[in-house]
């Protein structure tokens, strides 16, 4: 199955050594239309990336177009999903189990780097976006945050949070 995995903005990038490092690190798997492929607040245990599978996020009721991913967030800072899953058609994605990832970043600084600079222009892009502090919020503007996975953490956390509200309001 053919996935563009790093075609989203999460990984985009990479080298072509930890593009590889993470496609060994995968799995394929299908999806029927109807199949819930995950469920709000259960245990985020991976990332999928939608292949020909299209989903539907049933808590926003938003359509999830092929290369759309589902728990990058979770898959850094393990908070459980925040968001129940369906597939509209039948299709395959990818999947990245959270484990794996911790590997591949931990041993590969340069992965750590690529998703942490990802993470600032994903902040910086969000409208909205509530800073603890001024300071705080230069310093993700210009990169100047090291990219340490306690880092990585606060900032999905960020993200997730403005999610959240988007969602509620």
């Amino acid at each position: 199955m053919s996935v563009p995995i790093f075609a989203g903005p999460f990984f985009a990038g990479l080298s072509g050594d930890d593009r590889t490092e993470i496609m060994l690190q995968t799995r394929s798997g299908k999806f029927a239309a109807g199949q819930q492929v995950s469920k709000e607040d259960d245990a985020t245990d991976g990332m999928f990336v939608l292949g020909r599978a299209a989903g539907v996020l049933k808590k926003v009721l938003v359509f999830l177009k092929p290369c759309a991913y589902l728990g990058d967030f979770g898959l850094i800072n393990g908070q459980p999903r925040s968001a129940s899953v369906e597939c509209e058609i039948d299709g395959g994605m990818l999947f990245l189990p959270a484990l794996s990832f911790v590997k591949v970043e931990s041993s590969r600084s340069s992965v750590a780097k690529i998703v942490m600079e990802n993470l600032y222009r994903t902040v910086t892009d969000h409208k909205g976006i509530v800073y603890g502090n001024e300071e705080l919020r230069q310093r993700i503007r210009a990169a100047q945050i090291p990219p340490t996975v306690h880092n990585v953490k606060a900032i999905c956390k960020m993200l997730r949070v403005n999610n959240y509200s988007i969602a509620r309001s």
